[in-house]
C-alpha cells in the first residue's frame, strides 16, 4: 500500500529500497491453501501424479459452467493439449471446439501441431492461416483491446485467434499459466542454476551485467 501523502516518487536501485520508503507498508495478502490431512513431501510419484491429474480436472471443470457454448484455444503444445484431452473426455462428448491460428511465414506458424493433436483427439478444429499484411495492419488495433501498454509478443497472436473464435463461442479456456506453475520458462531454470551465485556480487555489477546479457541475441540467451 502506497500513502500518497508520505511517499515520494523517486529513482529506487531495488525492489528492497522501495518497500522500506517512507509511505509504503508491504504485507502478504494471500498464501497457499495448506490440507492438514495429506503431508505432501511424503507422497510418492504416482501419488503425486494421481493427485494432479485429479486437481487438473477439477480446475477445468469448474471453468465450463456457462449458459453459452465453450470452446477451447489449441496450440498443440502441452497445456493447451491437456486442456482440450480433459474437455473432450470429461465435459463433452461431441468433440469439443478447438481454435489456432497459424502465418503464411513459416518461421513462426505453429499450426501443424494443433492440427495432429486435434486430429488424435477428434475436436471440432477451426483454423485460420493469417498473411503478413492482415498481421502488420490488425497490429493497429491492438492498443484499443488492453487496458495498458505491454511489450509481450504473445498479445498479437492472441488478439488474431480471439476474432476468429468470437465467431463461433463466447466462453475460450486456454493454457496459460502452465509454464508458471510448472517451471517451463528458460529464465526459471537459469534464475535457479546462477542466482545464488549472483547474488554475492554488489548490485552496481549485477546490474551491468544484466545490461549486457539484454543486448545479446534471443536465440544466444535462450540456450
Amino acid at each position: 500500500k502506497i500513502n500518497l501523502n508520505k511517499f515520494k516518487l523517486v529513482e529506487y536501485k531495488n525492489y528492497r529500497d522501495f518497500v522500506n520508503s517512507k509511505g509504503v507498508s508491504f504485507s502478504n495478502y494471500w498464501q497457499t491453501q495448506k490440507n492438514s490431512s495429506k503431508d505432501y513431501n511424503k507422497l510418492n510419484y504416482d501419488d503425486s501424479k494421481n493427485y494432479l491429474k485429479k486437481t487438473l480436472i477439477n480446475a477445468v471443470k469448474s471453468q465450463t459452467i456457462s449458459d453459452v457454448p465453450i470452446g477451447s484455444f489449441l496450440s498443440g503444445g502441452i497445456d493447451s493439449s491437456l486442456i482440450v484431452s480433459i474437455l473432450n473426455e470429461h465435459i463433452s462428448s461431441n468433440g469439443i471446439k478447438t481454435f489456432n491460428i497459424g502465418f503464411d511465414f513459416k518461421d513462426y506458424d505453429e499450426s501443424s501441431y494443433a492440427k495432429k493433436i486435434a486430429n488424435y483427439l477428434g475436436t471440432d478444429h477451426h483454423n485460420y492461416i493469417f498473411n503478413k499484411k492482415e498481421t502488420i495492419d490488425f497490429i493497429q488495433t491492438i492498443p484499443k483491446a488492453y487496458a495498458e501498454p505491454f511489450a509481450d509478443s504473445s498479445q498479437i497472436p492472441t488478439m488474431l485467434i480471439s476474432k476468429i473464435a468470437s465467431k463461433d463461442v463466447k466462453v475460450v479456456l486456454s493454457g496459460d499459466a502452465g509454464d508458471e506453475l510448472f517451471g517451463g520458462y528458460n529464465r526459471y531454470l537459469l534464475a535457479n542454476k546462477y542466482w545464488n551465485k549472483l547474488n554475492l556480487l554488489p548490485y552496481s555489477i549485477r546490474k551491468l551485467i544484466c545490461e549486457g546479457v539484454s543486448l545479446l541475441p534471443k536465440k544466444l540467451v535462450s540456450k
